[in-house]
This record gives structure tokens, C-alpha cells and sequence, in this order.
């Protein structure tokens, strides 16, 4: 009984710790994404002006593909009709 005690005691610290790293792994990816940011006194905080710019971007982006995009695929899928 003691035996498998230990072993569960084991487990369940090698899940946290594992969960621990894993969370570590994510927020450095955001802070290098500059999604959050971290404070001289190790606060974490979002930084709502780099999700803003990424969204302006995507939106840009979209409307790229619509505007050049879509009509020369469009231009190229007719000239093949013809051929």
C-alpha cells in the first residue's frame, strides 16, 4: 500500500511539474509574440496595442487577397478555359 502511495505521490509531481513547463513554454511564446509583457516586479500584463496591430494586419491581409489575389486566380483559371 505504502509502495503505491509513493508512486501516485510521483506521478502527480511529475504531471505538475510537466504542467508547470508547459505554461512557462506558452507565456514566453506570447511575451515573444509581445502579446504580453512582464513588469520589473515579474507581473505579467497584456499588451492590447500588439494584439490591435495584428488584427489591422490580418485585415489588411484580407483584403489583399480579395483585391489582387482572388481576380488574378480568377484571370489565370479563364485564360486556361481558353486554351
Amino acid at each position: 500500500m505504502t509502495s503505491k502511495l509513493i508512486d501516485a505521490k510521483k506521478e502527480r509531481n511529475r504531471i505538475e511539474k510537466n504542467l508547470r513547463r508547459r505554461v512557462y513554454d506558452s507565456l514566453n511564446v506570447l511575451k515573444a509574440l509581445d502579446i504580453l509583457k512582464k513588469s520589473e516586479k515579474k507581473e505579467v500584463y497584456y499588451n492590447s496595442q500588439a494584439l490591435e496591430a495584428a488584427q489591422n494586419e490580418d485585415e489588411e491581409m484580407k483584403d489583399e487577397i480579395q483585391n489582387e489575389f482572388i481576380p488574378q486566380v480568377e484571370l489565370d483559371v479563364n485564360n486556361f478555359e481558353k486554351d
